[in-house]
């Protein structure tokens, strides 16, 4: 298991997630910083964090200078490059550590997405989203199901976040072919 930096977004959907369990099985480890956890205010994401820290499964990253020095260099390239959507502070403070730390990064934030596409510094880094872990969780048969579509439907009614229609076609198909699913 390869532990991962998780933003917030991330956290919150997966908080309502039903089968939330499968993260934990899926990397053991998710770190955050304390700049995402500024930023959870329902209870149910709370009430999420907390079983994760109670069990072991979160561990808060200091912030260091290292972090912070790659976190003002991709803020900096973000504001001057015009295809780089919107990144907040949380998603920054991410991806610096999963730089730092060599670890995946769970956002669905499209400016990370975009900055992680764009910037040498981290052409290296794996940006996972709920799509691929669905997918590793299917092929990990930590999910079984006989309809590929099926985990992804489920995921989208509980959380309300919308797969792209292309990925998620790309990604049953991609189920289809290796045999996990019809």
């Amino acid at each position: 298991m390869v532990p991962a930096v998780a933003d917030t977004c991330f956290l919150i959907d997966w908080a309502r997630y039903r089968r939330r369990d499968i993260l934990t099985k899926l990397l053991g480890k998710i770190v955050v910083t304390r700049h995402i956890l500024d930023e959870i205010k329902s209870d149910l994401t709370l009430e999420y964090i907390s079983y994760l820290i109670t069990n072991n499964y979160l561990t808060i990253y200091p912030i260091t200078t290292p972090v912070e020095r790659i976190v003002m260099e991709l803020a900096s390239y973000a504001i001057h490059d015009p295809r780089v959507p919107r990144v907040d502070e949380p998603e920054l403070y991410a991806l610096a550590i999963g730089v730092v730390l060599g670890i995946p990064v769970l956002t669905e934030n499209k400016g990370a997405l975009r900055l992680a596409e764009l910037h040498p510094r981290l052409s290296n880094l794996k940006v996972l989203g709920a799509l691929e872990i669905l997918e590793k969780a299917i092929k990990e048969e930590l999910i079984t199901t006989n309809r590929c579509i099926e985990p992804f439907i489920e995921y989208t009614v509980d959380t309300k976040h919308y797969f792209s229609r292309k990925r998620l076609e790309n990604t049953v198909n991609r189920l289809k072919r290796e045999g996990y699913c019809s």
